[in-house]
């Protein structure tokens, strides 16, 4: 026979519902989620109907990171350039010298490789990705001319103020020769061993091509003034699809 049981009308009372501030304070205080709060101490006050707390403790972040955070902040602020013009400068340097170094690197392996660790190919690629992380890292700061050809036409287009020209075009030298001689250093020996210690301008062996352009031996003078006008007016040309950079976000 089914025994009938007889509940306690203890176990009928419904007990109030939980309030918010409950969940708050057991995660808070639990010793398997110790220092893991979920709402702030203003929040939690909120939620549980007292008065915000007075902020008399140190911030969460102090308490994550005391020093680190503190030490680096400190680092940053001293480090930092506040001149508009001096950070502009300093990024079309970078950019150059980016650029410069992806380039004439690619041209400095294939030319000691005599193409056995790359071809012309090679340094097409090498330009091509030197001219993306230059202005990847130079464009949010100076608009990423990486060129005194651009710089110029963003002037006479007035896009660019003429005070500021002779400072890009010298920070811009300055970034191609450094990058220069980075490569020059790194390939020192690959150098000495392919031209045979002898440095040369042409010829089987030259060297001279690395870090810049030489017109060969057939080309004229009006032939030759073209080339470098072509390229030159090609980078001019594109100028005027870059902003300024106040008008572009940073990368």
């Amino acid at each position: 026979m089914p025994s009938k049981m007889n509940y306690s009308p203890l176990l009928r009372v419904h007990s109030p519902p939980p309030q918010p501030c409950h969940k708050v304070c057991d995660v808070e205080y639990s010793s398997s989620m110790k220092g893991q709060t979920v709402l702030s101490q203003a929040d939690r006050a909120v939620l549980c109907g007292a008065p915000p707390p007075a902020a008399t403790g140190p911030a969460l972040k102090d308490q994550l990171w005391p020093e680190e955070c503190s030490g680096m902040e400190r680092l940053l602020r001293k480090c930092h350039i506040r001149n508009q013009l001096v950070r502009e400068c300093m990024a079309e340097c970078l950019g150059v010298y980016v650029l410069i170094l992806f380039g004439c690197g690619s041209v400095a392996q294939v030319t000691t490789t005599e193409d056995k660790k790359g071809q012309y190919l090679s340094i097409n690629l090498g330009f091509a990705l030197g001219v993306t992380f230059g202005v990847f890292v130079s464009r949010g700061v100076s608009g990423a001319h990486l060129n005194p050809a651009v710089s110029l036409s963003m002037c006479v287009l007035g896009r660019h103020p003429w005070l500021k020209l002779p400072f890009y075009v010298f920070f811009q030298v300055l970034g191609a020769f450094l990058a220069a001689a980075t490569v020059g250093l790194q390939y020192y020996d690959a150098i000495q061993t392919y031209s045979g210690g002898v440095l040369t301008v042409t010829g089987p062996t030259a060297t001279a091509g690395i870090f810049s352009t030489y017109p060969a031996d057939y080309l004229s003078v009006w032939g030759g003034s073209g080339g470098p006008g072509d390229r030159h007016g090609c980078s001019a040309a594109v100028c005027p699809g870059s902003g300024r950079p106040e008008e572009q976000p940073p990368p």
